[in-house]
């Protein structure tokens, strides 16, 4: 699943601010990355990876590094 479209799941700003909290950045970073602005950064890919319990995959956020089957 894309990051703008689990975002979109649940009430937007208490999702994005606890997302953000919970892997360490803005909210306007996630915003930038979930609207493909701004990429992540490796680590990010994997914390967004982990706190989404793999509903938003690091391959989703960064495939030029994971790739499509990482």
């Amino acid at each position: 699943m894309k990051l703008i479209e689990y975002l979109k799941i649940k009430p937007r700003m208490k999702r994005r601010a606890a997302l953000a909290e919970k892997v360490g950045c803005s909210v306007g970073h996630l915003n930038a990355i979930s609207c493909g602005v701004e990429r992540p950064g490796l680590d990010l890919s994997r914390d967004i990876e982990r706190v989404t319990q793999g509903e938003v995959s690091k391959a989703e956020c960064r495939p030029d590094v994971w790739g499509e089957n990482s």
